[in-house]
């Protein structure tokens, strides 16, 4: 479906609003699509032009779609704003040939073998690069408060592997929000008759480095401002209960969304079987 990440406002960190802007928009994505998506189905379709638009809406727009090529070792940047597509389809009979997603579903159904294949598959890098602008803030916060991994993998690669210390003095921030989200709900989820175990102390006792290496640049839907001191469990303890109850709070944004834009008017093929099973 068709689709743009421009995603947070300082209203709402759901909200998907994304009308035209005065000024560039301060983030850009570099994809790496380790396949083939030039000879095949399963690469990336924008709406060439529609990160200068009004794309609040998707009623009343003529959209200019494009599939774009790529091959392995190719970098693909565009910016989050754009209205795209994953996973486009390619027909063998006319591979230039640009279908809307809406129309790619409604043939691939009814006729699957008309279309390239597909990478057995989809094997992709994203680097997501930006500014410390609001906007930008209100992104990473969206993208954090949806993170659903329960191994608390990336606070062990952040705090357990050293990663934050090794690379101190990058001349880049790294923005740890979905670490520091991951790692209270899955402390939280360790805690049985108001008793955390083991295991989500040790899950809790990483709260502080990471917080420690947390900075906001936004006063919208802030995390974490508050000092760290020292890198104790009762400093973690602490931690967690200022974090937790604003997570809450965001989290409960979500049934007060304004405008979910993630897709456009666009069936689904399981969507178009139901529709046609029911006319049978």
């Amino acid at each position: 479906h068709l689709h743009h990440d421009a995603k947070g406002t300082a209203e709402n960190i759901f909200d998907r609003v994304n009308t035209a802007l005065s000024y560039t928009y301060p983030a850009l994505r570099f994809a790496i699509y380790l396949q083939d998506t030039q000879n095949q189905s399963g690469g990336l379709k924008v709406g060439v032009g529609t990160h200068h638009m009004d794309v609040s809406s998707f009623k009343n727009i003529n959209l200019h779609l494009q599939n774009v090529d790529s091959v392995p070792g190719d970098v693909i940047v565009f910016t989050h704003r754009i209205l795209h597509s994953p996973l486009a389809l390619r027909l063998k009979s006319d591979p230039r040939r640009v279908l809307t997603p809406e129309e790619e579903d409604e043939r691939c159904f009814r006729h699957p073998d008309d279309f390239l294949p597909m990478p057995g598959l989809r094997d992709t890098i994203f680097i997501d690069y930006m500014s410390t602008e609001e906007t930008v803030d209100a992104y990473i916060k969206n993208r954090a408060l949806v993170s659903q991994d329960s191994t608390n993998a990336l606070a062990k690669f952040l705090v357990d592997d050293g990663f934050l210390d090794k690379n101190i003095d990058s001349p880049f921030a790294f923005r740890v929000d979905t670490a520091i989200v991951e790692t209270v709900r899955n402390a939280r989820n360790r805690i049985v008759n108001r008793q955390i175990d083991r295991e989500g102390q040790e899950i809790l006792e990483r709260l502080p480095r990471l917080c420690q290496a947390h900075f906001e640049t936004s006063c919208h839907h802030v995390l974490h401002d508050s000092e760290v001191g020292d890198l104790s469990l009762k400093t973690a303890v602490r931690l967690a209960q200022e974090i937790s109850p604003r997570l809450d709070r965001l989290d409960a944004q979500r049934a007060v969304m304004k405008r979910d834009l993630h897709m456009g008017p666009t069936p689904t093929a399981k969507l178009i079987k139901a529709q046609l099973a029911g006319a049978r």
